[in-house]
């Protein structure tokens, strides 16, 4: 107490001192607005200004009974007195950094901690916005290797993404999107008549897609073929004990495994089917066990795959719309233990934010990954099954059915986890699979996807042409030194400074939706030219086997399936 008081005292006394009695003019410093700074503070420290308060509110609210607690001095009190003296009596023009700005930031960080503007109670990342909004408006020192304002800027946005503020403002604009659009984009000014009705009521439809689906419920048997997948189908089956919706039936087919796949399938209580003998394919495995199944949906799970807790619940919400035929979610790395995983990890984060969204959003998914989609029964017994005639079932079915006129649609919100190959050898062999099997699909409906899906040809031109374009990509930087002598130096910076223009933004959104360490993706980042190198020989490999090979009968293309792990 006698501390409080010495320096209660210290305060006023000081303060009254440079009010009233010194009269000298300094070039830095307004002394007696000074001065009057530190009266308020000793005040404020005396509790002065919070007891007239109290007894005013008591006073006010007697006759009530209400009677307001006892105040006591806001934790925000120093940064308040040191952001008025900044902003009112300091007046020394610095060079680098323009002082008033810092008071005022100072004098709403102290309101906030005092809590004075409930509104804006402290989120984690104040601190981060504090130290942008200086850096961005308030030091205007020039360096030769950091643009101070752009950091700023950086902090400022990291800042907002701590303490959430974009994704409350995205929730608020979902939740309240319908006033929103109603409200700034009146529907009979934009479709007038029956066609405007129409596509208002299927706007109605898609926006309320939601709410609809509580009505709505459909049947699901999940498959799992599985050949020795002993050591990692027990992850698989839990996951799926696990979900929020569980699926009608699981059928397991043990596709004759040489170790306890089908005992360990059966101590889950699944039902286990196994053939007489190896069919050889997961697209024949499936079609094995498709007659046993009589729900709306056929879920296929790879037995190395881990689904999200409401994975089902929410692969079932696509099929409220009647054309929808297949859907499937957002696949990532299981396991990121070696380069190849690493690398795959990279390219995942990155096919699965970028380029499966933006087909999505065009009505023309490529693939749907077969890992984890899920088809509507009827029209894939319709259509004879799983499609054996490629080595990629899901790429097939998909571009059948789109060409058909159906839709394929991508759900973002549904996670899955699959195993990735951990060797250059097991690389080798899977994007030996998928490239063959890409090229053997663009024999079949490239043509027919022009006459009738020309947005999903459009996709597979620019699958192409990426293809082509693949040794000037990597050959690029060799032929700027060699041939028109660029120096080393200047072009190495290029085409990395390209690269992470190009790749940089959407890994770090990609993080930040899946929720994972973006460090750990930035270190992983240079791996993924390691799978690219791999991916680029059996991309062209694939291209001449498969459209010109084989269409000239002197090569057979690739018809053994060969797991990729």
């Amino acid at each position: 107490m006698a501390l409080i008081i010495t320096e209660t005292a210290l305060l006023l006394g000081t303060g009254t001192v440079l009010l009233l009695t010194v009269p000298v003019q300094l070039p830095v410093l307004n002394v007696k607005l000074l001065g009057l700074i530190m009266i308020v503070g000793g005040l404020v420290k005396a509790r002065t200004l919070q007891q007239v308060s109290s007894w005013l509110w008591r006073n006010r609210r007697e006759r009530n009974g209400q009677a307001r607690p006892e105040p006591t001095r806001p934790a925000g009190m120093a940064l308040i007195i040191t952001g008025a003296v900044l902003l009112l009596a300091v007046s020394v023009p610095l060079p680098f950094l323009t002082v008033k700005l810092p008071g005022l930031i100072m004098i709403v960080a102290g309101l906030v901690k005092a809590r004075a503007l409930p509104q804006l109670s402290r989120p984690p990342g104040m601190a981060l916005i504090s130290l942008g909004t200086v850096l961005l408006l308030a030091v205007s020192v020039p360096l030769p290797v950091l643009n101070v304002k752009l950091l700023g800027l950086i902090i400022i946005v990291a800042g907002l993404v701590k303490a959430r503020a974009p994704q409350q403002a995205s929730s608020w604009l979902w939740r309240n999107r319908r006033g929103l659009m109603a409200a700034l984009v009146p529907p009979e000014s934009l479709r007038p008549g029956a066609r405007g009705e129409q596509w208002l009521e299927q706007r109605r439809h898609r926006l309320a897609g939601a709410d609809q689906l509580a009505g709505g419920r459909f049947t699901v048997t999940v498959i799992v073929p599985a050949y020795n997948e002993e050591d990692g189908i027990r992850d698989t089956l839990d996951a799926l004990m696990r979900q929020t919706d569980r699926p009608e039936r699981i059928i397991v087919v043990d596709d004759c495994s040489q170790d306890n796949t089908g005992l360990v399938a059966r101590e889950y209580g699944v039902e286990v089917l196994r053939p007489p003998h190896n069919l050889g394919s997961k697209a024949k495995a499936q079609n094995y066990a498709l007659p046993y199944c009589a729900t709306d949906l056929v879920l296929p799970v790879d037995a190395d795959t881990i689904l999200a807790a409401d994975y089902v619940e929410l692969i079932k919400r696509p099929f409220e719309d009647p054309r929808v035929v297949i859907a499937a979610g957002n696949v990532q790395t299981k396991v990121t233990r070696t380069i190849t995983e690493r690398g795959r990890s990279i390219e995942y984060l990155y096919g699965f934010h970028f380029y499966r969204p933006i087909q999505n959003r065009s009505g023309a998914p490529v693939v749907c990954s077969g890992c984890c989609s899920a088809f509507r029964r009827e029209i894939l017994l319709a259509s004879g099954g799983f499609p054996e005639r490629t080595i990629v079932e899901d790429f097939d079915w998909t571009a059948t059915q789109q060409i058909a006129g159906h839709k394929a649609v991508y759900v973002a919100a549904a996670e899955a986890w699959a195993a990735d190959p951990e060797t250059i050898r097991y690389l080798r062999k899977q994007m030996n699979r998928w490239m063959s099997g890409f090229f053997q699909n663009m024999r079949i409906h490239f043509w027919p996807a022009w006459r009738h899906k020309p947005m999903l040809a459009f996709w597979y031109s620019v699958a192409i042409a990426e293809i082509l374009m693949l040794p000037l990509w990597w050959g690029g930087p060799l032929l700027w030194v060699y041939v028109w002598h660029d120096p080393f130096v200047r072009t190495f910076e290029w085409w990395l400074g390209l690269q992470l223009a190009v790749n940089i933004p959407v890994l770090m959104y990609a993080a930040v939706r899946r929720r994972v360490n973006p460090l750990s993706v930035l270190l992983n980042f240079p791996l993924v030219y390691v799978n690219g190198a791999v991916n680029s020989f059996y991309a062209w490999k694939g291209m001449i086997v498969e459209l010109v090979l084989v269409p000239l009968g002197v090569a057979q293309g690739l018809t053994v399936y060969e797991k990729g792990r």
